[in-house]
């Protein structure tokens, strides 16, 4: 059983989300708690190429198994950052123009795994996000 995050996990389902010429940008590691109307929590990594953020839903027991994919394109209305109870965790609010939400729980210190540059990845996720949003205002 694989029950911790590893970056050769995440880096390799991620890859498999790109189509033709796109790279992987900025992957990290966290849990999506809403999506839409819907509550969820459930794990996941998440990646960016330069117009879609790519999720991939991971098994809460095997983590370097995916559950579920998909690509998601940058048509964002409005992002909001969300300090947690937990000064490590953040709570990143994504607003899309069609109107569903999704919100992402991370951790920008990982203390167990093997996410290398979490922190560094989730700033420039947030940054690259929130650029792609005041484009589209």
């Amino acid at each position: 059983m694989k029950l911790v995050p590893r970056q050769e996990f995440m880096t390799s389902l991620l890859t498999e989300l790109l189509e033709p010429g796109e790279s992987l940008k900025f992957p990290f590691y966290g849990a999506i708690l809403k999506i839409g109307q819907q509550n969820h929590v459930c794990y996941a990594y998440f990646g960016l190429t330069h117009s879609t953020m790519l999720i991939t839903v991971v098994n809460n027991w095997n983590l370097s198994k995916g559950e579920w994919t998909t690509r998601v394109p940058l048509d964002i209305k409005s992002i909001v950052v969300k300090k947690s109870r937990f000064p490590s965790q953040l709570v990143i609010q994504i607003e899309f123009h069609e109107g569903n939400d999704v919100w992402i729980k991370t951790y920008k210190k990982m203390v167990f795994g093997d996410i290398g540059n979490q922190e560094l990845h989730i700033e420039k996720f947030i940054e690259h996000l929130s650029s792609q949003a005041s484009k589209l205002r």
